[in-house]
């Protein structure tokens, strides 16, 4: 488990090609003052501005918007760059320390106003009392969560599943699954009634979330109840068949 972030420009790469840009349109605002005044003696190069041709006057406007959009960028450079994003991996069972760190992390990403958090998710599952507080977390969070299952073939099994699907975004590379939610016991076998206590307790949990989210309550159920489990590709095509269906 780690923390990582990232910073990316926004629609400007950088402030210094506008520096370049100006001292361009600076001599391009000095030649034709100095073609001007070769070709006429008698116009001084610091004539009225009333006296100075209509490029001249136009270039030296746009000129000095890019002066002051250059000294905007460097005055206040955080404005200029997009916010943080901040990046969290996740590679194992899901247990207390995992809820703590997750937990950390949103309060992390909400202290530094970040863009978002994104959970890199491999997980078998764990336990779903734990589970339980890092959906809760997810639910609640100020700053959008998106859950990412990777690297090719990771996996969101278990209590990934209720995970998965408490992000504001879900999302999955290329050679990854998900699924296979049946609440299973730790300790010694679960009696039918005790079975079918917690999994009607799971899948209600989980048909909770997905009806937050908006996603697919039957195919969620199903992930609960039958085990269900998809690649990538079918997470993706299969809750609009239930949906169609």
């Amino acid at each position: 488990m780690c923390f990582s972030e990232t910073q990316g420009p926004c629609f400007v790469a950088s402030w210094r090609r506008w520096v370049i840009i100006f001292f361009v349109l600076w001599e391009i605002r000095i030649r034709p003052q100095r073609q001007l005044a070769a070709r006429s003696p008698h116009i001084s190069l610091n004539c009225p501005r009333s006296f100075q041709p209509d490029f001249i006057r136009l270039t030296e406007v746009f000129m000095k918007c890019i002066l002051s959009y250059c000294l905007f960028c460097l005055l206040f450079p955080s404005v200029v760059f997009a916010q943080t994003v901040v990046s969290m991996r996740i590679d194992g069972a899901i247990n207390p320390v995992v809820a703590d760190f997750i937990h950390d992390g949103i309060e992390k990403a909400k202290k530094e106003n970040a863009e978002c958090l994104v959970i890199h998710l491999n997980t078998p599952g764990g336990l779903l009392k734990s589970t339980r507080i890092i959906v809760s977390d997810i639910l609640e969070s100020p700053v959008p969560v998106i859950v990412y299952v990777s690297p090719a073939g990771a996996q969101s099994g278990s209590a990934g599943v209720f995970i998965t699907l408490a992000a504001h975004i879900a999302a999955m590379t290329p050679g990854t699954n998900i699924g296979a939610a049946h609440p299973v016991s730790l300790q010694a076998p679960m009696d039918s009634i005790m079975s079918g206590k917690v999994t009607n307790d799971a899948a209600a949990f989980i048909r909770s979330i997905a009806e937050k989210r908006n996603r697919n309550i039957e195919w969620a159920e199903n992930a609960v109840r039958k085990s269900f489990s998809y690649s990538e590709t079918e997470a993706l095509e299969e809750p609009r068949r239930w949906k169609n269906g």
